[in-house]
């Protein structure tokens, strides 16, 4: 039977190597190696158990503290991936633990006029963050208020 890599984030199939079994050639390989990255990227899991830094700008970070986090969040880089920035990317922020987290960013580096994103002491209260030009956009969530 062929060979076949699937995409588990993307969920894409790539075809197997041919009816002959032989290996894959440039383009193919070219093509998995390249979902592998882009998977590796959107599968991208940061756990919290104290607070700190969220070192993450791309994917998800889990809050799983046993009391209330104190987290600090850095402000995405503008310009797009392909130049070294974050536009477009999204972080995904959920609290499996039910405490009051707080995120806190640069100043005005959330919604262009907001700092820090505080979670109602509730488990799977989470926001959505898009990045742009060096700010992070809320685009969804659940039980968070900004300041």
């Amino acid at each position: 039977m062929a060979n076949q890599t699937v995409s588990p984030n993307v969920g894409l199939v790539l075809p197997g190597d041919d009816h002959n079994n032989t290996p894959w050639g440039v383009n193919e390989l070219l093509l998995v190696n390249a979902f592998n990255a882009i998977d590796a990227r959107i599968n991208n899991l940061e756990v919290k158990s104290a607070d700190g830094a969220i070192v993450s700008r791309i994917g998800k970070v889990v809050i799983t503290k046993g009391s209330a986090a104190a987290l600090t969040l850095a402000a995405p880089i503008p310009g797009l991936p392909a130049a070294g920035g974050h536009d477009g990317q999204l972080l995904n922020i959920i609290c499996i633990s039910a405490f009051a987290h707080a995120v806190t960013t640069p100043s005005n580096k959330i919604n262009g006029n907001k700092a820090t994103i505080t979670f109602g002491a509730a488990a799977a209260n989470n926001v959505q963050l898009e990045a742009y030009s060096g700010v992070w956009y809320v685009t969804n969530g659940v039980g968070q208020s900004l300041t």
